[in-house]
């Protein structure tokens, strides 16, 4: 996951060099399980835990395929747009992170 947002900030990045600011957000949240911790976890936590992590990851990779535009990844989800917001908005998920720059 780490080296698929790397490599996508450098695809996005403005200057010569990776910087935080060039990762998302989610990176930096230290509050996420990967799917294998979760199941340390009792039942109901960790059905909590990964389905906030594949919420993240989908939504993640539905933009990166999207270049950004919401919309068109709502489309491509199969979900409406406001809907997909909402879910943006609840993982701290900017879709500006996700435009290519010209």
């Amino acid at each position: 996951e780490l080296s698929h947002a790397i490599s996508t900030a450098l695809l996005l990045s403005d200057g010569e060099s990776v910087t935080p600011k060039d990762l998302p957000d989610h990176i930096f949240d230290e509050g996420d399980d990967t799917p294998d911790e979760i199941f340390s976890y009792p039942y109901k936590e960790a059905r909590r835990r990964s389905l906030k992590w594949f919420t993240r990851e989908y939504l993640h990779r539905a933009l990166l395929c999207a270049s950004g535009n919401v919309s068109q990844a709502a489309r491509d989800s199969g979900i409406g747009r406001q809907y997909f917001q909402v879910r943006m908005a609840e993982h701290g998920i900017r879709a500006s992170e996700y435009r290519r720059r010209t």
